[in-house]
């Protein structure tokens, strides 16, 4: 899958512009919160915001994952980062790695332990793991703060997704 195909999917995720006041992301635009990119200058272009929005997503959250190549394991990670945050998204996919026999940090950093474990792993599996391990970050969130109960359904049809 190429960034562009994977941007339209993500974005459908993402959606618009949204300030919904229990959403702790504040105010957002494609998923990109004014809470944690505060100075992102498309806030100002909302109108010609488009290629923004994908440069941002590219930069962000597509270019971090290039050493995975144009994989599906890298689009699931890209779109899993766009919500969960890159150290996030690593962290998922330490938590799978470790389901699969690994005994890795869950420090959040693609660095050469997990590289090392990525390279032997079985990839079809692995995309489970991880789909699982997103899945199961939702619920804890929810568990720990139910006025978030609201965003469950849409996250874990994104926790499902398998590109």
């Amino acid at each position: 899958m190429t960034f562009n195909d994977l941007l339209e999917m993500t974005l459908k995720f993402e959606g618009g512009w949204s300030h919904d006041p229990a959403d702790r992301g504040g105010e957002t635009y494609a998923g990109i919160s004014r809470k944690c990119w505060p100075g992102w200058p498309g806030w100002a272009l909302l109108e010609t915001l488009a290629r923004a929005v994908a440069d941002f997503y590219e930069q962000n959250f597509w270019r971090p994952w290039a050493r995975l190549g144009e994989t599906r394991l890298r689009a699931k990670l890209f779109d899993a980062g766009v919500n969960v945050g890159l150290a996030g998204a690593v962290r998922l996919l330490q938590r799978a790695l470790n389901r699969q026999g690994h005994d890795l940090a869950l420090d959040g950093r693609l660095g050469p332990l997990t590289l090392a474990a990525l390279a032997g792993a079985d990839q079809e599996a692995l995309l489970s793991l991880i789909c699982q391990e997103q899945a199961d970050h939702y619920q804890r969130i929810v568990a720990a703060d139910p006025s978030q109960r609201k965003f469950a359904r849409g996250w874990q049809r994104r926790a499902r997704w398998r590109p």
